[in-house]
């Protein structure tokens, strides 16, 4: 289940958030969730950290 989140990446938050609960388990969802979260937040602070 745990490749699932890792190809969604950002998305897995939204997108590609109904296809993960349809084909995987609750705590994969939350796991999902917060991997989300986790990359939305972390790429303006990465992309001004490398081309700023």
């Amino acid at each position: 289940y745990y490749a699932c989140i890792a190809a969604g990446a950002a998305t897995s938050e939204d997108t590609t958030l109904p296809m993960m609960i349809r084909y995987t388990d609750e705590r994969t969802v939350v796991f999902s969730l917060v991997n989300g979260i986790i990359c939305s937040t972390c790429v303006p602070f990465l992309l001004a950290l490398f081309f700023g």
